[in-house]
Order: structure tokens, then sequence, then C-alpha cells
């Protein structure tokens, strides 16, 4: 009876309702992409490392010995953490 007019069965139903979600997710992504690029730039951008330690020398909580010990190893290409 529903589709004595030519409704859709289920599974033009099922495909519309994926199409509508897929849609909807495109729409997600894009605002996403469109408002996190100037942050996304600014956090992981070359000079962070260097950035986050001169903020520690900044703020006191590394004196300028140990800064100046892990600019050589940022600059080295060593991990911080093997230092220690």
């Amino acid at each position: 009876m529903m589709d004595w007019y030519g409704g859709m069965s289920w599974g033009g139903w099922l495909i519309a309702c994926l199409t509508m979600l897929a849609f909807v997710a495109l729409i997600v992504l894009v605002v996403v992409a469109l408002t996190g690029e100037s942050r996304g730039a600014a956090q992981f951008g070359r000079d962070r490392p260097k950035d986050i330690l001169d903020e520690r020398l900044a703020r006191g909580e590394i004196d300028i010995e140990e800064y100046t010990r892990r600019l050589d190893v940022l600059r080295a290409g060593r991990d911080v953490r093997k230092v220690r």
C-alpha cells in the first residue's frame, strides 16, 4: 500500500539518510577546516619548540644555562628528553 504512488522502499530511505549524513559531515569538516587553520598554523609551526622554550625562560621556569643547553639540543636535532 505504501508504494502505491511510487514511494521509496526501505533501501531508498536508507540511501537517502546516509547521503544526508555524509552531506552534514562534509559541511562540518569544511567549517572546522576554515576555522581551525589559523590556530593550527600557529600551534604546529616550525619554531614552536623554540617558542615554548622562550616562554618557559620568560616565566622563570628554567634558567639561562638550562635554556642554552636545551636550545643547543634543539638546534642539533636531538630529543630534549634524552639529555636529562
